[in-house]
């Protein structure tokens, strides 16, 4: 890749289905001998994977119940903002083949050496940890569904359960394998009766008017805050994709499966929330309760067993990350609690976290989506201008052969944040004036950081790239 030999990569973190896994080796090995996944490896991976859960389900349950729309205008926004946010997470997976690097080592021309190593272990750090603690609470749900434990207790089991799995030699990655085109198989059916128990009349949504096409802009914020979620883990795998392998097609195949997979499950979960309206449980507090509740008796079963045995799996392989990422054997502790402190921390944490979420889940989901918005929009947008404004350059001497100390990424980002926390507290001086309240800001902040960071990010590359020429040729 490079005629000098590459310098090590330090440190980092890369992001594996929903773990995190500590990336210290450096890229050459990977490069030269790629593991033979083609491109539609990658479709296949992100149309049945870990992805594959209730979560994405919810969001389509969400913006019916308590958002007021109708089906046509949620499926409008839902495929909107799906579709962008697939796009981008082709363009990362079609960069990560092309260099055969890990996002750590992408982030460097966008961010510098320190700035990729901060931003993309954060991002790893509280994606994941987000993921774990919903994880957490699905199962805690479908615990409560199944055998009627308060969803305090059924989540306090699933955190205890799944800590127990993490320590056990299990292979959750080949069970997953198995597992998840059969969840795949059990939610395709179950929203296939969605569908046809579904009356469109039943729910005649907001009114074609602005306030209509307002909501529909925020309904496609959600779905799109939600898709961006997976675009940290975009390059996962890239590098091991063989040399002949077309960057290309792996980008097309890799945002093509998670847009199908995502949208569909979104959409069944619109689906079934206007099943739920016309049976009168919408008032039902467990979410899982109400998706399953127009299911024939023993498909309900199935679908709960199946988010369990989804979220444990999940949660079991982040928590085994974790034991990696946060061993604190060198503070004194004995190897075995050294390795178990970060596992335990966790899950303790989750199960907080899970229960306060508890005490009103579609706000709490909600604010979740819309921090993911908020802090991965910005960053999808820098890592998409670089890609564009460097496309003449040689990036394999950029990432490899000379340290970068490209600050202008981590400010854009920071820039862009900030700009989107306080358009969202803009409905504290302003009364809440806009449709629809407070998720009307979020998503108007989470729109204003994506542009503004790209804004910022523009100037600043330009006026470095402008002042390495000028170094070059004096």
């Amino acid at each position: 890749m490079s005629a000098v030999e590459p310098r090590s990569l330090p440190a980092g973190v890369r992001v594996v289905g929903y773990g995190t896994v500590v990336e210290t080796e450096s890229p050459t090995a990977e490069t030269e001998s790629g593991r033979g996944r083609s491109s539609w490896w990658f479709f296949w991976t992100w149309l049945v994977t870990p992805h594959i859960e209730f979560g994405a389900i919810y969001v389509g349950m969400i913006v019916v119940l308590y958002l007021d729309m109708s089906l046509v205008q949620a499926v409008i926004g839902i495929l909107l903002g799906t579709a962008f946010g697939a796009i981008s997470h082709g363009v990362l997976t079609a960069r990560g083949v092309q260099l055969k690097v890990p996002q750590i080592v992408l982030g460097r021309s966008a961010f510098g050496d320190l700035g990729s190593l901060i931003v993309t272990t954060m991002m790893a750090i509280i994606s994941s940890f987000g993921w774990f603690i919903v994880n957490s609470v699905v199962a805690g749900l479908a615990i409560n569904s199944l055998f009627g434990l308060p969803v305090v207790a059924g989540t306090a089991v699933a955190v205890v359960v799944q800590l127990f799995l993490a320590q056990i030699d299990i292979p959750f990655a080949a069970v997953q394998r198995y597992l998840f085109p059969l969840i795949t198989l059990v939610l395709v059916v179950s929203g296939i009766i969605g569908f046809v128990k579904a009356d469109p009349s039943v729910d005649a949504g907001q009114p074609w008017n602005l306030n209509g096409l307002i909501a529909i802009v925020v309904v496609a914020c959600i779905a799109w805050a939600y898709t961006i979620g997976w675009n940290p883990y975009a390059t996962d795998y890239s590098k091991w994709t063989p040399v002949s392998a077309s960057p290309r097609m792996a980008g097309v195949c890799s945002g093509l499966g998670l847009f199908i997979a995502t949208a569909f499950l979104m959409i069944i979960g619109t689906a079934a929330a206007i099943v739920v309206e016309a049976q009168g449980n919408a008032g039902e507090f467990n979410p899982t309760t109400q998706f399953t509740s127009f299911l024939p008796d023993w498909l309900g079963v199935v679908v709960l067993l199946c988010l369990i045995g989804g979220s444990w799996t999940n949660n079991a392989m982040t928590l085994r990350s974790a034991r990696t990422l946060f061993n604190v054997e060198g503070l004194g502790f004995g190897p075995r609690m050294g390795s178990l402190l970060g596992p335990i921390v966790m899950t303790v944490l989750a199960f907080l976290l899970g229960w306060a979420a508890t005490s009103d889940l579609p706000a709490s989901y909600e604010g979740y989506i819309m921090v993911l918005g908020v802090w991965i929009g910005p960053w999808v947008n820098i890592a998409l201008i670089d890609t564009v404004m460097r496309r003449s350059d040689d990036p394999t001497a950029l990432l490899y052969d000379e340290p970068s100390s490209n600050r202008w990424g981590l400010f854009a980002l920071l820039f862009g944040i900030s700009g989107s926390i306080l358009i969202f507290a803009l409905q504290v001086f302003d009364g809440g004036r806009l449709p629809h309240g407070g998720v009307s800001y979020a998503a108007l902040g989470m729109l204003a950081g994506f542009y503004l960071s790209a804004v910022v990010y523009s100037i600043g590359l330009k006026r470095l790239l402008k002042e390495k020429a000028a170094s070059r040729s004096g």
